[in-house]
């Protein structure tokens, strides 16, 4: 056999091992739980004991232990598809809900024309696009665009900038940080515990209080004292 002959064979083998060999896996057992989050203890296909494997991708145990997609091309309910290795089938284990080649199953491939500042990407198993940083995807014009001026991008869309000061909750509104409240449509720090606001923003005690030495707490006057929320003079 020729040189030539030789040399593409042996990528022929490498190509389908590299297809089939399940990656290396930590070993375990079926008293105990794999330490990494998505993977499950399953008995080795060869050489005895367990090994923790990744269900969405594992060749040997494809969506659960012992099933072996083998070299078949075809697999219908199974995240086991084929593909075709120097003209020959061969059958691995995908995900699905992210395998641009199989998106949401066999052979549904996701859309392959260029995207402008993007990329067609498979998400939950339904294909889509994902843009570069700084773009958002417009269904109308079938690109990524940037935001228009004074804009911000937030869960995928164009929204106004939160005003100086604010800042984006959870649910998408601008709130003032912790510890700060709105006064004149501006995040101003809240009062101390006991102070109030007056009508020119200041914090300042209650009406017949006074600020302690420290200025940190609202006090009654010397010679006074606390009764139905207010300074009275001392009895005593």
């Amino acid at each position: 056999m020729r040189p030539v002959v030789l040399f593409l064979a042996l990528l022929a083998a490498l190509a389908l091992a590299s297809w089939s060999l399940p990656a290396l896996a930590q070993s375990c057992s079926k008293y105990e739980a794999c330490p990494r989050a998505g993977k499950e203890c399953c008995p080795n296909t060869y050489g005895g004991g367990s090994s923790c494997v990744n269900l969405i991708r594992a060749d040997d145990h494809c969506g659960e232990c012992g099933y072996q997609c083998g070299q078949h091309y075809a697999d219908a309910g199974r995240r086991c598809c084929g593909k075709l290795v120097y003209g020959k089938p061969v059958r691995n284990c995908v995900d699905t809900q992210g395998d641009v080649e199989n998106c949401g199953g066999c052979d549904k491939k996701c859309p392959t024309h260029p995207v402008a500042y993007g990329q067609h990407v498979c998400k939950k198993g339904e294909c889509a696009v994902a843009c570069h940083a700084g773009f958002v995807y417009d269904a109308y014009a079938y690109k990524c665009v940037a935001c228009p001026d004074k804009h911000e991008i937030y869960a995928g869309k164009c929204v106004p900038e939160c005003p100086y000061g604010f800042v984006r909750d959870h649910a998408g509104k601008c709130v003032c940080p912790y510890k700060y409240e709105i006064y004149d449509g501006k995040c101003v720090s809240e009062c101390l515990y006991g102070f109030v606001r007056n009508g020119a923003g200041k914090c300042v005690c209650p009406a017949t209080f006074v600020p302690d030495h420290a200025g940190t707490k609202c006090v009654c006057p010397y010679k006074y004292e606390v009764y139905g929320g207010k300074c009275v003079p001392s009895k005593h």
